[in-house]
């Protein structure tokens, strides 16, 4: 279990170094978002922070909001689809990330106490793992477009499917 939150933080943070790389320069939503995501994974895997679960679920999911409305084509006057692909890409992974915490919470609180609270987790857990699934799968398709996005973008999605899959591992674990 170590090792998965581990790898995640791992992951989040090349994530985060990606974001801050690609081009065109990423708004400061992008980065507060990314910085979110690495101390989110961090406090899960160590809870040293008095913030709960509930709550980087809610700034994870909030910056996410904030950067579709900020990074919509329509507002900036963008028509190219790869920024929105990316933003989108990146809004699903934080509003995921932010859902496999509270499952992970919600897992790890209903352990042993068995009844409807733990079946709930569970087919929580099983829903967001599906989801999870689709999402790599639609990460690897996006890194996997080299003629029309950038490295930094490429590696950025492939860090997030890869982060999202192991989040989900370690939600059902």
């Amino acid at each position: 279990m170590e090792a998965l939150h581990l790898g995640c933080v791992g992951l989040a943070a090349a994530g985060a170094c990606c974001t801050a790389a690609a081009r065109p320069r990423a708004l400061p939503l992008d980065l507060i978002g990314a910085v979110l995501m690495v101390l989110a994974m961090i406090d899960t895997a160590v809870h040293l922070s008095p913030v709960p679960t509930a709550g980087w679920a809610l700034l994870l999911g909030g910056t996410a909001l904030l950067t579709a409305f900020r990074r919509s084509p329509s507002r900036i006057g963008n028509t190219n689809p790869l920024h929105g692909a990316m933003t989108v890409h990146r809004n699903i992974g934080a509003i995921l990330m932010a859902a496999l915490l509270v499952c992970m919470d919600a897992h790890h609180s209903t352990t042993g106490s068995g009844g409807h609270a733990g079946h709930s987790a569970n087919l929580l857990a099983l829903s967001l793992g599906l989801g999870s699934v689709g999402y790599t799968i639609a990460s690897i398709w996006l890194a996997a477009r080299r003629s029309r996005i950038s490295r930094p973008h490429r590696l950025e999605a492939a860090l997030m499917g890869a982060s999202v899959a192991l989040m989900a591992l370690a939600s059902l674990a």
